[in-house]
């Protein structure tokens, strides 16, 4: 991360680890159900079109082929999934300098957000039962050209939201107040 002249670090973190416990659940499972969704609906569509073009019998069934291969290809995908997402959290970075609010994070598209605090319209700290049991909650940063309901940066996964809130707090009121 390059900082601009006279900008200071006055908050770091990552996600804790326990947020993959969240991850499981909203996105491994998630994207498991669509692969096996995705699979038997390609087995059903293209087991028929090959048994219509074929001399066999109508009365078999076409899923009768995929079942040895969803078998093998679910496990494995559910396992790269888990894998693809423990490296992913690793990625994520956060930071709030004197200037700016700064996400950093991704495998596959490498994503680096810069949010000026001049765009900063309002953020919200939040945790579900689940990071309320992990000891983890969110802050969402949102600016006025994301709407009102739709984050323009996150920190999931931290131990303490309330710290880079009122970090942002601070700088909003005062930055306003100069104006």
């Amino acid at each position: 991360m390059q900082l601009e002249k006279k900008e200071k670090i006055l908050y770091q973190n990552k996600p804790k680890n326990s947020v993959l416990v969240i991850w499981f659940f909203t996105k491994i499972l998630w994207s498991t159900f669509l692969f096996a969704f995705l699979l038997f609906w390609g087995a059903g569509f293209f087991g028929g079109i090959y048994m219509a073009a074929s001399d066999h019998d109508n009365d078999s069934n076409p899923f009768a082929s995929v079942a040895p291969l969803f078998k093998i290809l679910l496990p494995i995908f559910a396992i790269l999934a888990s894998v693809y997402n423990l490296f992913l959290i690793k990625t994520y970075n956060y930071y709030i300098t004197n200037h700016r609010i700064i996400f950093e994070g991704g495998i596959i598209v490498r994503k680096k957000k810069n949010i000026s605090f001049d765009k900063i319209t309002d953020t919200s700290a939040n945790q579900n039962i689940v990071e309320k049991f992990l000891g983890i909650s969110s802050l969402e940063i949102f600016t006025a050209g994301t709407g009102s309901h739709i984050a323009e940066a996150s920190f999931i996964g931290i131990e303490d939201a309330e710290k880079p809130q009122n970090i942002i707090n601070r700088h909003l009121k005062s930055s306003r107040s100069r104006r």
